[in-house]
């Protein structure tokens, strides 16, 4: 597992403001959970435009290889496809209850009607 950003370990999204991350500064000093130089090397680098911007470009995300791209296309194609088939199998079981139905009201009449017809003789 890779390491936490100097926003999850602060505590903050990555569009805190300046104002947010002195906040969550103030609380991990005040908690004791992290000392001295660890508030300034943090605050060094959120509360400086430039450093900030350098820092962002190291935590972004990186492009997948063309390996791994294949990998997720297949995932999904493999994902797609079993959607597809939970939709064929729903609409054969729509189709087969719906017909079902059907046959059980015409069931329900013909006894009806037989036990009508039977009293009636």
């Amino acid at each position: 597992m890779s390491e936490k950003t100097l926003y999850q370990e602060l505590g903050v999204g990555k569009a805190a403001g300046d104002g947010e991350i002195l906040r969550a500064l103030r609380t991990k000093a005040e908690s004791g959970e992290w000392n001295l130089e660890k508030i300034r090397e943090v605050k060094s680098v959120l509360l400086d435009e430039e450093k900030r911007a350098e820092y962002d470009k190291t935590i972004e995300p990186k492009p997948l290889s063309d390996e791994e791209n294949a990998k997720v296309q297949q995932v999904i194609a493999q994902y797609q496809m079993q959607m597809a088939m939970e939709s064929a199998k729903d609409d054969r079981l729509e189709f087969f209850q719906s017909k079902m139905g059907k046959m059980v009201i015409v069931l329900v009449v013909i006894v009806v009607l037989s036990v009508l017809f039977a009293l009636m003789m």
